[in-house]
């Protein structure tokens, strides 16, 4: 397996990680923070590339009763730049790099990549709930993120939008379980009041748009 170096910036400190394959996952109240801007470098053979991903907020919704209990979610802003670099590293190196470039097709779209932690033993199925905003505090849209089989760490979903390039900047997402289909049959509903309780302050202080609040779209 090819290894290959990671340069962050973190609080002023550069630091280099040596990994085969790394999947970060970091849970964050919503609020009006700019995204954390990471700066990768991959290495192939002797040449590196370098591109950089933005992380961005993800305000992850208690839910009482719910089965499933996400533990962790991150939202990486993936821009153009970066997306065409990789998609030409893809073309030009694929023949001798194989496995280094099969890891890195998850940046070849600009998007946005969702990715979850959840735990729940009795679940064997489940629909989570992501609905995404802009810069400008616009609801850019939301999807159901289906895992075929018991909630666990390192899930992941790409999202993409004609208008995906506002999300750059200050950008959110809000994640909570809609479904989930039990070990014993039964199929366990979110409640839309108890979720709509705790994303409506949000909403509110950070003047988003709620229609999709309005609409219970996810009934």
């Amino acid at each position: 397996m090819k290894l290959f170096k990671l340069n962050y910036s973190y609080y002023g400190l550069i630091r280099t990680i040596t990994f085969a394959i790394v999947l970060t996952i970091a849970g964050i109240e919503a609020s009006a923070n700019e995204a954390k801007r990471e700066n990768l470098q991959v290495l192939y053979g002797s040449q590196p590339i370098e591109y950089t991903i933005y992380h961005h907020d993800v305000r992850v919704v208690k839910q009482s009763d719910s089965p499933v209990r996400i533990t962790g979610a991150s939202a990486t802003y993936i821009p153009e730049t970066t997306a065409k670099l990789v998609r030409y590293a893809h073309r030009s190196l694929i023949k001798y790099y194989k496995e280094t470039v099969e890891t890195m097709k998850k940046y070849e779209d600009q998007s946005v990549l969702i990715s979850l932690n959840a735990t729940g033993n009795s679940a064997v199925a489940v629909q989570y709930g992501v609905h995404i905003y802009n810069s400008f505090n616009e609801y850019l849209g939301g999807f159901r993120a289906t895992a075929m089989h018991a909630p666990r760490d390192g899930m992941s979903w790409v999202y993409r939008h004609s208008d995906i390039f506002t999300f750059d900047g200050y950008g959110y997402a809000f994640a909570f379980v809609v479904k989930v289909r039990l070990k014993d049959g039964t199929i366990w509903t979110y409640d839309f009041e108890e979720v709509n309780s705790q994303i409506d302050p949000i909403v509110k202080r950070l003047e988003l748009d709620k229609e999709w609040l309005k609409k219970g779209e996810l009934r």
